[in-house]
């Protein structure tokens, strides 16, 4: 199981405060009933869980194997089905879920019966514009290297006619562009940098 503990000293004007152990243990599951069926439901997402459903979205998200278009709509059935499968009592059956889950509204009933489904969805969302805004950096300083890569196999053949001069100038556009690019995705603009 997945552990972590920030450590944080809390002290006192004489130290160290005295510290004792909760044994306070979990709420317990709640049992919905939906249609006549008898459903448990954890009442919060364990930190674990979290971790292992961010995990499968962004990667849903951001999957090679699935068409751009649909990165969205499968990363949200994965949560569902992530959700579903490790905070319920409901078994996964692919063939059925979404009709069974879904469409019926069980999922719904779910996600209310869980009282951090939100604040998880806000860390998500944090999450995923984090990823988001590393891979545009990612995506503009590797442009960058490839002009400047190219500015300089050129510059040894640097044509000094007026039109060699004015493509030279082009290029300048494209570098200084792409370090103004980087400069607005670090939060800086480029006239506070100066």
């Amino acid at each position: 199981m997945l552990c972590f503990v920030p450590t944080i000293l809390i002290k006192n004007k004489k130290g160290k405060m005295k510290k004792k152990t909760l044994s306070l243990g979990k709420k317990p599951n709640k049992t919905i009933q939906i249609k006549g069926e008898s459903i448990q439901v954890k009442p919060y997402i364990s930190f674990a869980d979290q971790i292992l459903i961010a995990e499968g979205y962004i990667s849903s998200l951001y999957s090679a194997n699935t068409s751009l278009e649909n990165r969205r709509i499968v990363a949200e059935y994965t949560l569902i089905v992530s959700i579903v499968d490790l905070c319920t009592s409901i078994s996964i059956d692919s063939e059925n879920f979404y009709d069974n889950v879904v469409s019926a509204g069980v999922w719904d009933t779910i996600k209310s019966n869980i009282l951090n489904y939100d604040s998880f969805r806000d860390l998500l969302k944090e999450s995923v514009e984090h990823v988001e805004k590393s891979t545009s950096l990612t995506s503009t300083v590797n442009n960058l290297v490839n002009t400047i890569i190219v500015f300089l196999d050129n510059l040894s053949g640097m044509d000094v006619s007026p039109e060699g001069i004015e493509k030279l100038s082009g290029q300048f556009g494209e570098l200084t562009g792409g370090l103004k690019e980087i400069q607005e995705t670090l939060g800086q603009s480029p006239e506070t940098s100066k």
